[in-house]
Protein backbone atom coordinates (compact mmCIF):
# COMPACT_ATOMS: atom_id res chain seq x y z
CA UNK A 1 0.00 0.00 0.00
CA UNK A 2 0.96 3.65 -0.34
CA UNK A 3 0.56 6.85 1.63
CA UNK A 4 2.43 10.12 2.19
CA UNK A 5 4.61 11.54 4.95
CA UNK A 6 7.37 14.14 5.29
CA UNK A 7 10.72 12.96 3.97
CA UNK A 8 12.37 14.14 7.18
CA UNK A 9 10.51 11.49 9.20
CA UNK A 10 12.14 8.12 9.90
CA UNK A 11 10.17 5.06 8.80
CA UNK A 12 10.28 1.45 9.95
CA UNK A 13 8.52 -1.74 8.82
CA UNK A 14 7.58 -4.78 10.90
CA UNK A 15 5.64 -7.91 10.02
CA UNK A 16 1.91 -7.34 10.39
CA UNK A 17 0.31 -9.55 13.05
CA UNK A 18 -3.40 -8.76 12.62
CA UNK A 19 -3.57 -5.76 14.96
CA UNK A 20 -0.15 -4.13 14.79
CA UNK A 21 3.06 -4.02 12.81
CA UNK A 22 3.21 -2.58 9.30
CA UNK A 23 4.69 0.87 8.70
CA UNK A 24 5.69 3.16 11.56
CA UNK A 25 6.35 6.84 10.83
CA UNK A 26 8.35 8.60 13.55
CA UNK A 27 7.63 12.33 13.72
CA UNK A 28 10.15 12.73 16.52
CA UNK A 29 12.97 10.49 17.71
CA UNK A 30 13.17 7.22 15.78
CA UNK A 31 11.98 4.26 17.84
CA UNK A 32 9.94 6.33 20.29
CA UNK A 33 6.69 8.27 20.57
CA UNK A 34 5.34 10.28 18.89
CA UNK A 35 4.65 8.10 15.84
CA UNK A 36 1.99 7.04 13.35
CA UNK A 37 1.60 3.35 12.51
CA UNK A 38 -0.34 1.81 9.62
CA UNK A 39 -1.34 -1.86 9.64
CA UNK A 40 -3.61 -4.10 7.58
CA UNK A 41 -5.77 -5.93 10.10
CA UNK A 42 -6.56 -9.63 10.30
CA UNK A 43 -8.34 -10.83 7.17
CA UNK A 44 -11.28 -12.23 9.13
CA UNK A 45 -12.06 -8.78 10.50
CA UNK A 46 -14.61 -6.91 8.35
CA UNK A 47 -16.56 -4.71 10.77
CA UNK A 48 -14.56 -1.59 11.65
CA UNK A 49 -16.49 -0.67 14.80
CA UNK A 50 -16.44 -4.20 16.21
CA UNK A 51 -12.72 -4.30 15.58
CA UNK A 52 -12.16 -0.99 17.37
CA UNK A 53 -14.42 -1.67 20.33
CA UNK A 54 -13.59 -5.32 20.90
CA UNK A 55 -10.63 -6.91 19.09
CA UNK A 56 -8.32 -3.91 19.31
CA UNK A 57 -9.11 -3.07 22.93
CA UNK A 58 -8.48 -6.68 23.96
CA UNK A 59 -5.21 -6.65 22.06
CA UNK A 60 -4.07 -3.44 23.77
CA UNK A 61 -4.88 -4.76 27.26
CA UNK A 62 -2.90 -7.91 26.52
CA UNK A 63 0.12 -6.06 25.12
CA UNK A 64 0.24 -3.56 27.99
CA UNK A 65 0.13 -6.38 30.51
CA UNK A 66 2.95 -8.19 28.72
CA UNK A 67 5.08 -5.03 28.61
CA UNK A 68 4.58 -3.93 32.21
CA UNK A 69 2.15 -1.11 31.48
CA UNK A 70 -1.59 -0.63 31.93
CA UNK A 71 -4.62 0.72 30.10
CA UNK A 72 -5.87 3.82 31.89
CA UNK A 73 -8.96 4.63 29.83
CA UNK A 74 -10.77 3.73 26.60
CA UNK A 75 -13.00 6.28 24.87
CA UNK A 76 -16.16 5.91 22.83
CA UNK A 77 -16.23 5.29 19.09
CA UNK A 78 -16.37 8.61 17.26
CA UNK A 79 -16.09 9.87 13.69
CA UNK A 80 -12.70 11.00 12.42
CA UNK A 81 -12.50 13.36 9.43
CA UNK A 82 -9.70 13.22 6.85
CA UNK A 83 -10.27 15.34 3.78
CA UNK A 84 -13.90 14.82 2.75
CA UNK A 85 -14.24 11.39 4.34
CA UNK A 86 -15.18 10.22 7.81
CA UNK A 87 -13.96 7.06 9.51
CA UNK A 88 -14.69 5.34 12.84
CA UNK A 89 -12.09 6.04 15.51
CA UNK A 90 -11.39 5.44 19.17
CA UNK A 91 -8.85 6.88 21.59
CA UNK A 92 -7.33 5.27 24.62
CA UNK A 93 -4.75 6.26 27.20
CA UNK A 94 -2.11 3.90 28.51
CA UNK A 95 0.67 4.16 31.06
CA UNK A 96 3.89 2.51 29.95
CA UNK A 97 6.37 0.72 32.21
CA UNK A 98 8.24 4.00 32.76
CA UNK A 99 5.11 5.73 34.03
CA UNK A 100 4.57 7.86 30.91
CA UNK A 101 0.97 8.60 29.96
CA UNK A 102 0.56 7.83 26.26
CA UNK A 103 -2.52 8.73 24.26
CA UNK A 104 -3.27 6.69 21.16
CA UNK A 105 -5.75 7.76 18.48
CA UNK A 106 -6.95 4.86 16.32
CA UNK A 107 -8.69 5.28 12.96
CA UNK A 108 -10.02 2.52 10.71
CA UNK A 109 -10.43 2.69 6.94
CA UNK A 110 -12.22 -0.10 5.10
CA UNK A 111 -10.57 -0.64 1.74
CA UNK A 112 -10.80 -3.16 -1.09
CA UNK A 113 -7.48 -4.80 -1.83
CA UNK A 114 -7.01 -4.47 -5.60
CA UNK A 115 -5.13 -7.78 -5.79
CA UNK A 116 -7.51 -10.02 -3.82
CA UNK A 117 -10.66 -7.89 -4.36
CA UNK A 118 -11.59 -8.41 -0.71
CA UNK A 119 -12.43 -5.76 1.85
CA UNK A 120 -9.91 -5.33 4.62
CA UNK A 121 -9.49 -2.99 7.57
CA UNK A 122 -6.57 -0.58 7.76
CA UNK A 123 -5.65 0.57 11.27
CA UNK A 124 -4.00 3.98 11.61
CA UNK A 125 -2.66 4.85 15.07
CA UNK A 126 -1.13 8.09 16.33
CA UNK A 127 0.70 7.76 19.66
CA UNK A 128 2.05 10.68 21.68
CA UNK A 129 2.82 11.65 25.27
CA UNK A 130 -0.19 13.33 26.87
CA UNK A 131 1.89 16.30 28.06
CA UNK A 132 3.78 16.78 24.78
CA UNK A 133 1.74 19.49 23.05
CA UNK A 134 4.16 20.03 20.16
CA UNK A 135 4.59 16.29 19.57
CA UNK A 136 0.83 15.80 19.60
CA UNK A 137 0.28 18.52 17.03
CA UNK A 138 2.88 17.12 14.62
CA UNK A 139 1.80 13.52 14.89
CA UNK A 140 -1.89 14.31 14.43
CA UNK A 141 -1.05 16.20 11.24
CA UNK A 142 0.93 13.17 10.08
CA UNK A 143 -2.02 10.92 10.95
CA UNK A 144 -4.45 13.01 8.93
CA UNK A 145 -2.13 12.93 5.90
CA UNK A 146 -1.54 9.19 6.20
CA UNK A 147 -5.27 8.43 6.39
CA UNK A 148 -6.23 10.80 3.60
CA UNK A 149 -3.52 9.69 1.14
CA UNK A 150 -3.66 5.93 1.72
CA UNK A 151 -4.37 3.67 -1.27
CA UNK A 152 -3.76 0.20 -2.66
CA UNK A 153 -2.34 -0.12 -6.15
CA UNK A 154 -0.34 -3.25 -6.91
CA UNK A 155 0.20 -2.23 -10.53
CA UNK A 156 2.37 0.63 -9.33
CA UNK A 157 5.05 -1.73 -8.06
CA UNK A 158 8.20 -1.14 -10.06
CA UNK A 159 9.71 -4.14 -11.75
CA UNK A 160 13.34 -4.64 -10.86
CA UNK A 161 14.17 -6.38 -14.14
CA UNK A 162 14.03 -9.96 -15.37
CA UNK A 163 16.54 -12.50 -14.09
CA UNK A 164 17.73 -14.63 -17.07
CA UNK A 165 18.66 -18.19 -16.24
CA UNK A 166 16.18 -18.43 -13.37
CA UNK A 167 12.99 -20.44 -12.93
CA UNK A 168 9.85 -18.73 -14.24
CA UNK A 169 8.72 -16.86 -11.10
CA UNK A 170 12.22 -15.65 -10.26
CA UNK A 171 12.87 -14.78 -13.89
CA UNK A 172 9.80 -12.52 -14.08
CA UNK A 173 10.80 -10.84 -10.80
CA UNK A 174 7.41 -9.13 -10.67
CA UNK A 175 5.73 -8.20 -7.38
CA UNK A 176 2.17 -8.70 -8.59
CA UNK A 177 2.94 -12.10 -10.12
CA UNK A 178 4.81 -13.20 -6.99
CA UNK A 179 1.83 -12.15 -4.85
CA UNK A 180 -0.47 -14.21 -7.07
CA UNK A 181 1.63 -17.34 -6.57
CA UNK A 182 1.97 -16.69 -2.83
CA UNK A 183 -1.80 -16.43 -2.32
CA UNK A 184 -2.90 -19.34 -4.50
CA UNK A 185 -4.22 -21.40 -1.61
CA UNK A 186 -6.72 -18.69 -0.74
CA UNK A 187 -7.47 -17.31 -4.21
CA UNK A 188 -7.21 -20.35 -6.43
CA UNK A 189 -8.25 -19.80 -10.10
CA UNK A 190 -11.53 -21.34 -11.23
CA UNK A 191 -10.17 -22.69 -14.48
CA UNK A 192 -7.29 -22.71 -16.91
CA UNK A 193 -7.86 -21.75 -20.55
CA UNK A 194 -5.09 -23.45 -22.51
CA UNK A 195 -4.62 -22.30 -26.11
CA UNK A 196 -2.59 -24.28 -28.63
CA UNK A 197 -4.25 -25.15 -31.95
CA UNK A 198 -7.42 -23.83 -30.32
CA UNK A 199 -8.51 -23.09 -26.79
CA UNK A 200 -9.15 -25.87 -24.28
CA UNK A 201 -10.69 -25.60 -20.81
CA UNK A 202 -9.00 -27.32 -17.86
CA UNK A 203 -11.30 -27.04 -14.84
CA UNK A 204 -10.41 -29.97 -12.61
CA UNK A 205 -8.70 -28.39 -9.61
CA UNK A 206 -5.92 -30.96 -9.32
CA UNK A 207 -5.08 -30.53 -13.00
CA UNK A 208 -4.99 -26.73 -12.75
CA UNK A 209 -2.68 -27.08 -9.76
CA UNK A 210 -0.43 -29.50 -11.65
CA UNK A 211 0.01 -26.99 -14.47
CA UNK A 212 0.80 -24.17 -12.03
CA UNK A 213 3.41 -26.29 -10.27
CA UNK A 214 4.89 -27.35 -13.61
CA UNK A 215 5.17 -23.73 -14.80
CA UNK A 216 7.29 -22.99 -11.73
CA UNK A 217 9.89 -25.49 -13.02
CA UNK A 218 10.33 -23.85 -16.45
CA UNK A 219 13.69 -22.09 -16.73
CA UNK A 220 13.93 -18.95 -18.86
CA UNK A 221 17.07 -17.54 -20.47
CA UNK A 222 18.00 -14.26 -22.13
CA UNK A 223 16.40 -12.31 -24.95
CA UNK A 224 15.78 -14.65 -27.88
CA UNK A 225 17.22 -14.11 -31.36
CA UNK A 226 14.74 -16.58 -32.85
CA UNK A 227 11.86 -15.42 -35.02
CA UNK A 228 9.14 -17.97 -34.37
CA UNK A 229 6.10 -15.75 -34.96
CA UNK A 230 2.98 -17.39 -33.59
CA UNK A 231 4.07 -20.95 -34.30
CA UNK A 232 4.04 -23.54 -31.55
CA UNK A 233 1.92 -21.38 -29.29
CA UNK A 234 1.05 -22.44 -25.77
CA UNK A 235 -0.90 -19.84 -23.81
CA UNK A 236 -1.99 -20.46 -20.23
CA UNK A 237 -4.75 -18.16 -18.91
CA UNK A 238 -5.74 -18.76 -15.27
CA UNK A 239 -9.17 -17.23 -14.73
CA UNK A 240 -11.06 -16.06 -11.64
CA UNK A 241 -14.79 -16.01 -12.45
CA UNK A 242 -15.76 -13.78 -9.52
CA UNK A 243 -13.44 -10.92 -10.43
CA UNK A 244 -12.89 -11.56 -14.12
CA UNK A 245 -9.15 -11.33 -13.54
CA UNK A 246 -6.68 -13.61 -15.28
CA UNK A 247 -2.98 -14.37 -15.05
CA UNK A 248 -1.38 -15.39 -18.34
CA UNK A 249 1.80 -17.09 -19.53
CA UNK A 250 2.57 -17.11 -23.26
CA UNK A 251 4.99 -19.42 -25.04
CA UNK A 252 5.72 -19.64 -28.78
CA UNK A 253 7.79 -22.58 -30.00
CA UNK A 254 10.68 -22.57 -27.52
CA UNK A 255 10.38 -18.94 -26.39
CA UNK A 256 8.57 -17.21 -23.54
CA UNK A 257 6.83 -13.89 -24.13
CA UNK A 258 7.10 -11.52 -21.16
CA UNK A 259 6.10 -7.88 -21.31
CA UNK A 260 6.25 -7.91 -25.11
CA UNK A 261 9.77 -9.38 -25.31
CA UNK A 262 10.67 -12.95 -26.31
CA UNK A 263 13.09 -14.94 -24.16
CA UNK A 264 14.57 -18.39 -24.77
CA UNK A 265 13.18 -21.32 -22.82
CA UNK A 266 16.23 -23.12 -21.44
CA UNK A 267 14.35 -26.02 -19.83
CA UNK A 268 10.66 -26.90 -19.98
CA UNK A 269 10.92 -28.73 -16.65
CA UNK A 270 7.84 -30.64 -15.55
CA UNK A 271 5.64 -28.81 -18.05
CA UNK A 272 6.94 -31.06 -20.82
CA UNK A 273 5.67 -34.12 -18.91
CA UNK A 274 2.03 -33.02 -18.73
CA UNK A 275 -0.65 -34.35 -21.10
CA UNK A 276 -2.60 -31.10 -21.41
CA UNK A 277 -5.08 -32.49 -23.93
CA UNK A 278 -6.02 -35.29 -21.57
CA UNK A 279 -6.39 -32.81 -18.71
CA UNK A 280 -8.78 -30.74 -20.79
CA UNK A 281 -10.99 -33.77 -21.39
CA UNK A 282 -11.35 -34.70 -17.73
Amino acid sequence: FYTQYLETYAVDWQEEDGCAGGITIYTGEEGNVPYVSICRCAKEETDAEVFLDSTLVSYVYKRMMENGGEVVSVGEIERYTAGREEYPSIQYTVKDKDGRMIEIQNVIRTETDDLTHEDCLIRFSAAYEAEDTAGKSAVLRALETAVREFYFHYESYERTGVQPGELLVDFCNDARLTAWFDQLEKYFPDELVYTSDRWHIISKRENVRAVIEALKTVRIGGVSSKHVGASGRQIFDFVDHDTGDSVSFMFFQDTFDWDGVSYDVLDWGDLAKLDLMRMAEE
